[in-house]
C-alpha cells in the first residue's frame, strides 16, 4: 500500500478528527482485501458487501493467522459494518466509488467478522511435526 495514501487517510480522518475509530493501516488493509479478491475471483470491478468482508477476514488469516483478530481489534476494526464504515470514509475521499444499489447497511447484514476470523481450522497443530526440545 502506497505510503502517500495512508498518510493522506490519516491526515483527513484522524488527525482532523473526522473519524478516529480506525488506523490508516485498517484502510490499507481493506483496499489490499478488495485487491485480494479481485485477483482470487477474477472480478475487475464491484465487490459486493458481504464477499467484501469474507474477503477481509480470509486475508487477515492468511496473513496473521491465529493472531487476525487481534491485529483488527488493534486497528479498530471489530464487526463487519466497521468494514463499510471504512469503505464509505473512502468513498467519502473519492478513492472508492459506490454504485446506486450499494448501502452501508449491506455490510451491518454480512457475515459475522469475529464469526469468520475464527471458524478455521487452520490452527490445528499437528503434532507429528513437533520437535521436543532437549536440554544440551
Amino acid at each position: 500500500m502506497e505510503s502517500r495514501l495512508l498518510s493522506d487517510i490519516y491526515m483527513h480522518f484522524v488527525l482532523s478528527g473526522k473519524d478516529t475509530r480506525f488506523t490508516p493501516e485498517a484502510y490499507g488493509f481493506v483496499l489490499a482485501s478488495l485487491d485480494f479478491e479481485r485477483s482470487r475471483s477474477g472480478v475487475d470491478g464491484h465487490i459486493k458487501a458481504p464477499i467484501l468482508v469474507k474477503a477481509v477476514a480470509d486475508l487477515a488469516v492468511l496473513k496473521f493467522g491465529p493472531l487476525a483478530e487481534t491485529v483488527m481489534k488493534s486497528w479498530g476494526v471489530v464487526e463487519s459494518k466497521h468494514i463499510g464504515e471504512i469503505v464509505y470514509n473512502l468513498i467519502d475521499m473519492e478513492i472508492l466509488t459506490k454504485t446506486n444499489d450499494d448501502k452501508l447497511e449491506q455490510f451491518f447484514d454480512a457475515e459475522s467478522l469475529e464469526f469468520l476470523l475464527n471458524k478455521r481450522d487452520l490452527y490445528r497443530i499437528n503434532a507429528s511435526m513437533i520437535t521436543p526440545f532437549h536440554d544440551a
